[in-house]
C-alpha cells in the first residue's frame, strides 16, 4: 500500500482555487491586483481587475467573466465581518512578540 497523501482529488481541487498576492490599486468601484506571487504560475505578472462592493459588514469582489466560465458568467468572492469584531479599515504595523 502506498504511503503519503491521497492525490486522486488534488487536481480538481487545485483547479478550483485561486491564491495570489501583490500590490493593488483601488479606482472608483474597481480593484486592480498586480499579481507578484501565485499558485498558478501563469498569473504572475498579470493584472486582475475586480469590481468592489461594500455594503454594511459585507465585502464583495466580482470577476466577469468567471475564470472557469464563459461570456456572461460572474464569480463573486464574499466576505462578511465577524459579529462583535471591530477592525480598523487600514492595517497598522505591529511589532512581533
Amino acid at each position: 500500500m502506498p504511503v503519503g497523501p491521497e492525490t486522486s482529488n488534488a487536481f480538481p481541487i487545485a483547479g478550483s482555487t485561486r491564491s495570489f498576492c501583490g500590490q493593488y490599486e483601488i479606482v472608483a468601484d474597481r480593484v486592480f491586483h498586480s499579481i507578484a506571487v501565485s499558485a498558478n504560475i501563469r498569473d504572475i505578472g498579470t493584472v486582475l481587475e475586480q469590481t468592489v462592493m461594500i455594503e454594511n459588514d459585507r465585502l464583495v469582489l466580482s470577476v466577469s467573466p468567471a475564470p472557469a466560465g464563459g461570456p456572461g458568467s460572474t464569480l463573486q468572492y464574499v466576505w462578511n465581518r465577524a459579529q462583535g469584531q471591530e477592525f480598523p479599515m487600514a492595517s497598522t504595523p505591529r511589532a512581533l512578540p
